[in-house]
């Protein structure tokens, strides 16, 4: 009789592969599209322009003061951006989890285009990270090492970080859903030109889904994938520190993000907020 065909052996999930694949894929994909920020921002013109930018790093690293520390902390959070891209991938649970990820790292990826690259870009990002972590380091619980030194925290953050406010998620659960939905629909109807707020929030969603695409092409989703992923978490992250410990007022930050957007657009295009509610709105 023929002889039996072998079974093939189970191949069960290795997470410290995955943590690794992962880290790589994130690590090549940052630098790939930090570099093209920096060349688009005009600090890196050509080859020997990188050298200064890599010795920067170098230096900064070597300046950190518990190395061990700081290493264990970057590869737990290496292992949870793991764990979250590989949870996005769950074929229920990831179906709106996974969207929302893209959402917030086509964002975040938007927002630092327009802050950091354009024109010069009036945003300092090595500031904007050092104020993150030294927020990380707030939230830590109290029974772990720091993330940094005091000294390094009251250098990042000299006007302080805003720390927890009340019970964890406070602020964002005794919101009154009633009470939003109304003020939302007051506010649509009193939009004068319903016709040009519906174009621009068209053209939003198309720019999510186009920037999807886009990084879903074979050669693309190797450089701009993982790092719009981890753009997604890592943003998804702070937005949680903001509205569930910091107590951030979700409609505050949706008018200044309004206009912030309106600010940014061409001369040429009609404006997404007539003046005056610009005016109130960037005001508060």
């Amino acid at each position: 009789p023929p002889p039996a065909p072998k079974k093939k052996a189970s191949s069960s999930p290795n997470p410290i592969g995955y943590v690794l694949g992962y880290g790589i894929s994130f690590l090549t994909s940052t630098v790939a599209v930090a570099g093209a920020g920096l060349y688009l921002r005009g600090v890196v013109k050509d080859v020997d322009g990188i050298t200064p930018v890599v010795e920067d790093v170098k230096a900064k690293a070597l300046a950190i003061e518990d190395k061990p520390v700081t290493a264990a902390y970057a590869v737990v959070g290496l292992a949870a951006m793991a764990f979250v891209d590989a949870l996005s991938a769950v074929p229920v649970l990831g179906w709106p989890f996974a969207p929302f990820i893209s959402v917030i790292g086509v964002g975040a990826a938007v927002a630092a285009y327009f802050r950091y690259v354009k024109d010069g870009g009036e945003g300092d990002i090595e500031a904007d990270a050092k104020f993150a972590l030294a927020r990380v380091n707030d939230a830590l619980p109290s029974g772990l090492p720091a993330l940094l030194p005091d000294s390094a925290v009251l250098e990042w953050a000299p006007r302080g970080v805003p720390g927890a406010q009340g019970e964890l998620g406070g602020a964002l659960l005794s919101m009154e859903v009633e009470k939003v939905v109304e003020d939302v629909k007051g506010k649509v109807a009193a939009v004068e030109d319903k016709a040009l707020s519906a174009a621009y929030a068209s053209v939003g969603v198309g720019v999510v889904v186009a920037a999807g695409k886009v990084a879903a092409l074979p050669l693309l989703s190797l450089v701009l994938a993982p790092a719009l992923h981890a753009a997604g978490i890592i943003g998804s992250g702070l937005l949680g520190l903001r509205y569930l410990r910091e107590g951030g007022d979700v409609v505050a930050d949706l008018k200044a993000t309004a206009v912030a957007i309106n600010s940014k657009l061409p001369t040429n295009l009609p404006k997404m907020l007539p003046d005056s509610l610009a005016a109130e709105w960037g005001a508060k």
